[in-house]
Parts: C-alpha cells; structure tokens; sequence
C-alpha cells in the first residue's frame, strides 16, 4: 500500500474514499474500458491509501500519471456535477484510440514511475540520501586505496 496525494475538482470533494477507490480500481482492472476524459486536478487535495500496484497498472494502460488516472476513474464513477454521461466503451488494450466524438482527448506520454505515490520532497530526501551514500562509499574506497598503497612503500 501506498499514499496517494494528488489534487481534485471541487465536485469531488468529500465524495471519494480509500475503500472505494481500491474497489473501482480492481473492478475497471478486471474489466479495462475506456474511461472519461481527466476532469482536471482543481484546488482541493486528497490523500489515498491504495495498492501501489494496482494505480501503477491502470495509469499504464490509460496512459497517463496515477493522479490522471485515478481522477478519471472517480470521474467515471461519480459522473459530473453538470452530468455529464459515462463513456462505456469497450477498452483495446494501451494503445487504443479515443472514441469517436471524443477527438480532443489523446493518452499523455509515458513518465517515469520513480516518484509516483510520494511527495516531491519525499523523492528529494531519497536523493539526498543517495548522494549521501554515495560520497561515503567513494570516501571509503579511497581511504582504502591509499593505506594500500602506503602499506607497499613501507615494504
């Protein structure tokens, strides 16, 4: 399980939950379709407890980021304030076209999955981390390197 915190339209406010977004994430897996158009991340802010797994499988297919994805799977669940109907037809596979009607929609290209389901300062700490790591390691092997070497010329 994974933190989730993304942004959402004030329609959605209060209205989505842990609980049943895994289940409409298990229910769409099991049966792909394509799905509405992200309705944009808005002001409000949501944090979602959910399987890393399966967010990082539906943004995949839809390609798009796990907030897009998640947005319009709630989209499609919750439908619009203005109620806007769902689009039901049936899903390709990844690469399959919008439908017909639906031409201003196209899939986002593919982005790097290191960060998805963490904060950006989460992501920042890590690399830090990282390059701390690295300097210590580097550190050591020259340390090392050098009493070798200065263990051969007292030889």
């Amino acid at each position: 399980m994974a933190t989730f915190t993304f942004r959402i339209p004030d329609g959605m406010k209060g209205r989505l939950s842990s609980t049943e977004m895994r289940s409409w994430l298990t229910q769409f897996l099991r049966n792909p379709h394509s799905l509405p158009p992200d309705p944009g991340s808005g002001y409000e802010r949501i944090s979602l407890t959910l399987p890393r797994g399966l967010v990082q499988t539906a943004a995949f297919n839809l390609r798009c980021s796990p907030s897009q994805a998640l947005r319009r799977l709630a989209q499609e669940r919750l439908g619009s304030p203005e109620g806007a109907r769902m689009n039901s037809e049936p899903y390709s596979g990844p690469m399959s076209l919008p439908a017909a009607g639906n031409t201003s929609w196209r899939p986002a290209p593919g982005r790097p999955t290191a960060m998805e389901g963490q904060s950006r300062e989460d992501g920042l700490g890590k690399a830090v981390a990282q390059l701390i790591a690295s300097v210590i390691t580097l550190a050591l092997v020259l340390l090392v390197v050098y009493f070798i070497s200065k263990s051969k010329k007292q030889v």
